[in-house]
């Protein structure tokens, strides 16, 4: 009883907020505007807010036009006074209480991104809207039906100050919010087990007798912890021990290319809402009633962070000022740029965003600044590899895992792509017909592409390599306690993949055998 009274009530709260979350994407300015004054008043009397226009930029506009440029690099100093020094009103008031690791695409902490209570409060707020929109949109109880979240270790290390450091998907896997811990698997202890297979045993059996109804995380993450429970458990797919799972709720990476995989793994539809997500902050999510169900195509959450934008590829001085999201048009491709309540002040993220409709505002992540394949002047971005990847899986039967994607050159020596498709049955296709599918996919994508193909004749056919899963089945065993498992798709040249198989430590031999096929395709 007490139970369903507690629903109803929870249910008219997130009707509420529902109908709040409408109003700041109605009306995206004014929530920012909201958005700038708390951050300004979290952060009054540190020391970043007196170094930075946040002292004298009084409202959203005039912060943007007066603001700069900041990467990691301008915070490491700060970074290391408040964790190491114990340092107080440096970045925010108050004390660290998470140190989020960034792994980026190598499991290499490069970055530590610092959570204080306002950052975890966000990362609270923004679970209450996912929670909002899977009510609205996916008919899923947050109080009443049970949920998986697969991240990694949320453990990593410890600062000499004895501030726990992890990465991003373990902090989400053991921070559900409080109102939905109940319903939450796996348990604090399965979390925090190192030994993937032993964590996977553990989590599935704990997972097995309950009424799953949703799985969130990254999809690569997804999908190879399905795939060890379908090995350990002996069986086709999921349907019949999780007959009700309905959603999949994913971050990290785009869905297209996990999407047919994921189906086929819990043996019926799956509706698939994406949440934008980083170490550094929750900046997004899709929300079906705007965008029409179209996966990948976000909204911004508004409550927590304020946004400031720069049209890529524009240098500082080619653009005057920054961008509010009021000054955002169809069609403009953006770098994101976040004020956050850590005291990272116009903080560069490195992605890129394309801006699909202002009324909503909606967007697409087209990739991260200076990755995806330019051979010819084409830019081909990490968005339009994906998809042309997503269409070649869902349309044969290679059971594509992962691709590599690099500047290349054919067998007349001209320039062209090389793709590295990574399959679990590579010989299902001929080569041949793979390299017209993918290269028409391109065409399509990519105009620019295409004229360099078809126009000018800068760009030969694609040269392909179908191989065996197994390499990416290496770097999930070696890499699954770090970050979110994110391997890198595009690479400049041969010598920085081979660089990055290096330091990865994988067996790159099935590689080398395989390159004749390259020459001869």
């Amino acid at each position: 009883m007490w139970n369903s009274i507690a629903d109803k009530i929870f249910s008219f709260y997130l009707k509420e907020r529902w109908n709040s979350l409408m109003q700041d994407q109605n009306d995206p300015v004014n929530a920012q505007e909201r958005a700038y004054g708390r951050l300004r008043a979290k952060l009054a009397g540190t020391h970043i807010f007196r170094i930075t226009n946040l002292e004298t930029a009084f409202d959203y506009r005039e912060f943007t036009e007066t603001a700069l440029e900041r990467t990691y690099d301008d915070f490491k100093l700060m970074v290391d006074l408040t964790l190491e020094s114990n340092c107080r009103n440096v970045l925010f008031r108050g004390r660290p209480s998470y140190v989020g690791l960034s792994s980026g695409t190598t499991g290499h902490n490069s970055k530590k991104i610092i959570f204080n209570k306002g950052m975890e409060k966000a990362f609270e707020s923004y679970q209450l809207s996912v929670a909002t929109i899977l009510k609205q949109c996916a008919d899923y109880s947050f109080l009443s039906e049970d949920r998986l979240t697969w991240g990694s270790s949320p453990l990593v290390e410890k600062t000499d100050t004895g501030v726990p450091c992890g990465y991003v998907s373990g902090f989400l896997a053991t921070h559900a919010h409080p109102l939905s811990k109940s319903r939450s698997l796996p348990s604090l202890e399965i979390t925090s087990i190192e030994d993937m297979d032993e964590k996977i045993r553990r989590a599935g059996a704990q997972a097995r007798n309950t009424d799953l109804h949703l799985i969130s995380g990254v999809p690569s993450y997804i999908v190879h912890f399905l795939e060890e429970l379908r090995k350990m458990w002996g069986i086709e797919n999921f349907h019949a021990i999780w007959p009700n799972l309905k959603v999949i709720v994913y971050s990290g990476t785009g869905i297209d290319s996990y999407r047919h995989q994921l189906q086929a793994l819990l043996g019926h539809p799956i509706q698939f809402i994406g949440c934008y997500i980083s170490t550094e902050g929750p900046f997004g999510y899709e929300i079906p009633a705007l965008n029409g169900g179209e996966s990948g195509v976000y909204s911004f959450h508004y409550g927590d962070l304020v946004y400031t934008f720069r049209h890529s590829g524009d240098s500082e001085h080619a653009q005057k000022h920054f961008l509010t999201v009021g000054d955002l048009k169809e069609g403009d491709e953006v770098e994101l740029f976040i004020t956050s309540p850590n005291g990272l002040v116009n903080y560069r993220t490195g992605d890129c965003l394309k801006i699909r409709s202002t009324a909503p505002l909606l967007f697409e992540i087209i990739g991260r600044v200076g990755h995806g394949v330019n051979v010819a002047a084409e830019k081909v971005t990490l968005s339009q590899l994906n998809k042309a990847a997503a269409r070649l899986n869902q349309e044969n039967s290679l059971g594509l895992r992962h691709f590599f994607v690099l500047p290349g050159q054919s067998a007349s020596s001209k320039p062209c792509y090389e793709w590295i498709l990574l399959a679990d049955r590579p010989g299902a296709l001929d080569p041949e017909i793979i390299q017209e599918f993918l290269d028409q996919a391109l065409m399509e994508l990519n105009s620019d592409y295409r004229e360099n193909r078809l126009d000018f004749g800068f760009l030969d056919v694609p040269t392909i390599q179908v191989l065996s899963s197994e390499l990416a089945s290496q770097y999930f065993e070696k890499a699954s306690h770090r970050g979110q498992l994110k391997m890198k798709v595009a690479f400049d040249s041969r010598e920085k993949f081979q660089a990055f198989l290096n330091d990865l430590e994988l067996d790159a031999t099935v590689l080398n055998q395989g390159w004749a096929v390259a020459e001869a395709v």
